[in-house]
């Protein structure tokens, strides 16, 4: 019995070093301990590395302004903390516009470039291309972030209409993330609310980041 536990535990330890989490080291009496790797907290202590790629849909009304914010913002963590290959990050509009400010979006892009120079949206944004949910976001995102009330219902609207209901989404948004409240209308914000609005996502994404944790 005693040859088969020392067996059962050696084994043990060589599962647990084979999975990444721990290595063995020899002490000074020349005893094996088996510790924690140092390098797996390279990540900080929040939006830890995952075993699978997490894909994350971010919308709001027209995704020419607050949406592709949130995704800088989004993206911009997930890179310091050097978890970008287990994130997929994109933004989507809940609804059409056809026609929207200049000023606006000027003034979001401005604030894009402050967060993100190499966003990869930044021209389609600029020609004021926007681009909707699509179809099978229900289905492919693992989340779904809305920047507003108003987003949010648009959004489970779809969910009902493309009849997605029972699909893997879960749907959240901001305001009960981040219960400071800022003037959320797109087309009444100007430079300085979209300072406090990226001060909102920073807020938003870190008590996004704690809930998944909890419920993954």
């Amino acid at each position: 019995m005693v040859i088969l536990a020392v067996i059962l535990a050696v084994f043990v330890c060589i599962l647990t070093v084979w999975a990444g989490d721990y290595r063995v080291s020899k002490n000074e009496d020349g005893l094996y301990t088996v510790q924690y790797n140092p390098e797996d907290y390279s990540y900080g202590p929040t939006l830890a590395p995952t075993s699978h790629k997490r894909k994350v849909l971010i919308v709001c009304l027209t995704n020419l302004a607050r949406s592709p914010i949130a995704e800088s913002v989004f993206r911009k963590m997930i890179k310091r903390r050097r978890i970008s290959d287990q994130w997929e990050v994109s933004s989507a509009a809940a609804f059409y516009w056809e026609e929207a400010n200049n000023d606006i979006i000027r003034e979001a892009l401005h604030v894009i470039g402050k967060i993100d120079p190499d966003y990869d949206e930044i021209k389609r944004i600029h020609a004021q291309k926007t681009r909707q949910i699509p179809k099978d976001a229900f289905r492919t995102n693992d989340f779904i972030l809305a920047v507003d009330e108003m987003s949010y219902n648009a959004t489970l609207e779809k969910r009902k209409e493309w009849n997605e209901v029972f699909t893997k989404a879960q749907v959240m948004h901001f305001d009960k993330l981040d219960p400071m409240k800022i003037s959320n209308r797109w087309f009444a914000l100007h430079d300085h609310n979209f300072t406090h609005f990226y001060q909102r996502c920073e807020r938003a994404i870190q008590a996004f980041d704690t809930k998944v944790n909890s419920i993954m």
